[in-house]
């Protein structure tokens, strides 16, 4: 995926709640992996529930570590894998490439919706 060039012009803060189910991860991710890529947008807390709670568990890890790309990495490795998921079968296996090229494309969704966002937000000073 390539990098978006910065949209922010002045430091942001944001303090997101993120909701569950599985759809609403997906995108979320993709929101969170947008968001992670400005410079100039912090997060100060972070409310979340569910799937929504992984990905703020996975987002706090690599924050911890004072690290975007970290942050980012932690998110897409959370949802690519998903613990007791037997992958030594063909078929398990096969479900599970479905249902991340599901989950990516939810992801490029949000990244969307949060590049729009940014382009409205972006303008107000």
């Amino acid at each position: 995926m390539d990098a978006t060039p910065p949209t922010l012009g002045k430091r942001c803060t944001l303090n997101p709640a993120l909701q569950g189910g599985g759809a609403h991860g997906a995108f979320t991710w993709g929101v969170l992996d947008r968001l992670l890529e400005e410079p100039l947008l912090d997060f100060e807390g972070i409310s979340a529930t569910s799937s929504g709670a992984m990905n703020a568990l996975a987002l706090a890890q690599g924050s911890l570590e004072r690290c975007r790309e970290r942050a980012r990495h932690e998110i897409a490795a959370h949802r690519a894998h998903r613990p007791g998921e037997s992958l030594d079968a063909y078929s398990a296996k096969t479900r599970l490439n479905t249902r991340l090229g599901f989950l990516r494309n939810l992801r490029d969704i949000g990244r969307g919706r949060a590049q729009s966002w940014l382009d409205r937000h972006a303008s107000i000073s």
